[in-house]
């Protein structure tokens, strides 16, 4: 049937847009030619040593990962090259796919099983499977990710990763980050209605009233309705940034 077959764009690798040579799959599960994805690696954000990424879903990897040839994934592009992917090659790649998912899924953080997370808990980034992620213990201001104790490790082994700045674990994390200091949005200032970070309140905002966000947030503990209500903060803006801080922080 012609819904079952496998065409050649489906294998080609992401960078080259060619069949991969020595392909790879890295722990996200997207594959690359070796040299493609090792030349990709090689040229590092200056801004995040140390970290390496995925080009198709940014993911985020601490430390490097180690590289080896999918075998299975080579068999079938030699298959492809010679026009010749046959049925059993095809099933034989689906199953091999089937079970790279659910061994992800069931064992990839390591160490015994996960449980359910608790309601407020920040999922780490390295766990795979959305019912197996354990609670972040730790976020990384240079990866930009979150980590539960067992994928946290290399940031407490690594030379390279131990200068990463660690910060009890947040949500959302990449929404709040200053874009100019690229430092932790801790504080809101009252008189712009907009989240900083401590070098803002130091420049730009020093002369404004901020707070902690965390004390805007008590502080504005009903609903806009309520505030819109009695007016006290009954222009759309400040009801939009209460919506925005209720949800982020």
């Amino acid at each position: 049937m012609s819904g079952n077959l496998w065409t050649e764009e489906q294998f080609n690798c992401p960078v080259c847009l060619d069949l991969p040579n020595e392909p790879v799959t890295i722990p996200c599960g997207h594959s690359y030619c070796m040299g493609c994805i090792k030349d990709y690696w090689s040229k590092d954000d200056p801004r995040s040593p140390g970290v390496y990424s995925c080009p198709q879903c940014r993911q985020n990897f601490c430390p490097k990962p180690s590289l080896s040839r999918n075998t299975m994934l080579a068999e079938a592009v030699e298959q492809l090259r010679k026009g010749a992917l046959t049925t059993s090659a095809r099933e034989s790649i689906r199953s091999a796919h089937r079970a790279n998912t659910k061994g992800r899924a069931k064992g990839g953080s390591g160490g015994g099983g996960a449980s359910q997370l608790p309601a407020m808990a920040v999922p780490c980034d390295t766990c795979h499977g959305a019912g197996d992620q354990r609670a972040a213990v730790k976020s990384c201001l240079v990866c930009m990710a979150s980590y539960c104790e067992a994928h946290l490790k290399p940031h407490q082994t690594k030379a390279e990763l131990k200068k990463h700045e660690l910060i009890a674990p947040t949500g959302k994390l990449a929404q709040k980050i200053c874009t100019e200091h690229k430092y932790l949005q801790e504080f809101y200032c009252r008189q712009c209605q907009m989240f900083v970070c401590w070098l803002c309140t130091s420049n730009q905002h020093k002369d404004h009233e901020t707070t902690s966000t965390k004390a805007e947030r008590t502080e504005r503990q009903v609903s806009p309705q309520t505030y819109s209500a009695v007016g006290k903060y009954s222009d759309p803006l400040t009801v939009s940034t209460f919506c925005y801080l209720t949800a982020l922080f």
